[in-house]
């Protein structure tokens, strides 16, 4: 059952971790469902309830299960999830005004280690709050480019391509380093097991762990 509570309070701490203001957040949702600054004030001072298409939207920028941010459950993660997301996200694609598919990542100026690219190893490999820190800078990366008009066609050949050195820097360094800088890399499964996590960038789960104790 939805709690407003719960789901108001969790909103504020998926903000709160990532640091987003209520415009970005806005933005971010609105790839794939529009959703206001006001409406998400609104839902985060519990006086209106969310669609739950909208919540889902929520979630899945955070790539957290809707059971957790509607109170349901208190386990943000789950490797099914993350799998699904991670499906429908990598490779990251946008479409050019002539219809045309263009892979933003992995890419020949953007590469990513096999490691990842692996889906039946990943696990291995990427901590799930690893793993969601990455599916965050997608979106943020998708956002800009979709944006700040950073398809544009080459006058030579006629074909559209993005302006990789235009998109913010900041979370293209950040995205390396999640994917890359990584003690568990190039290691054989069993080895690799044996190494800690890399830590993420925003960590949710130490965040929560923090509330508990508070």
């Amino acid at each position: 059952m939805y709690n407003a509570e719960i789901f108001a309070e969790r909103l504020k701490l998926l903000r709160k971790v990532y640091g987003l203001n209520l415009q970005r957040l806005s933005s971010l949702v609105s790839i794939t469902l529009p959703v206001s600054q006001a409406t998400i004030n609104h839902w985060e001072n519990k006086r209106r309830v969310p669609a739950l298409s909208a919540i889902q939207s929520i979630a899945d920028v955070f790539s957290v299960s809707l059971d957790w941010l509607s109170g349901r459950s208190d386990v943000p993660y789950t490797e099914s999830l993350m799998c699904s997301l991670e499906r429908e996200n990598c490779p990251l694609k946008v479409e050019a005004p002539d219809e045309s598919i263009i892979t933003l990542w992995p890419a020949r100026t953007a590469t990513a280690p096999k490691e990842y690219l692996d889906e039946k190893s990943r696990h291995i490999y990427y901590s799930l709050g690893v793993r969601a820190n990455i599916l965050f800078f997608l979106h943020q990366i998708k956002l800009d480019v979709m944006k700040d008009g950073l398809i544009v066609k080459n006058p030579a050949n006629h074909k559209y391509s993005v302006l990789y050195t235009d998109i913010n820097q900041e979370y293209m360094t950040s995205l390396y380093r999640l994917v890359s800088v990584n003690d568990r890399l190039g290691l054989p499964e069993k080895q690799a097991e044996l190494i800690p996590f890399s830590k993420p960038i925003f960590d949710l789960e130490e965040e929560i762990k923090l509330s508990i104790k508070h």
